[in-house]
């Protein structure tokens, strides 16, 4: 079952934001955090809560 987490109002543009979700979009969960937590950019910290909270 896919779940839908949203974080609203972030203050970063929706390009560099994609680029991140572009590369955990289809992977589990473990595997994704993972990828987010040794990604340098500052859209992969705000990725990773929403990721938490869903």
């Amino acid at each position: 079952m896919p779940y839908i987490a949203r974080h609203r109002f972030a203050r970063i543009s929706p390009t560099k934001a994609q680029d991140v979700a572009r590369l955990i979009r289809g992977r589990w969960v473990d595997e994704a955090l993972h990828l987010l937590q040794f990604t340098h950019k500052r859209a992969a910290r705000l990725i990773e809560k929403v990721v938490h909270s869903a």
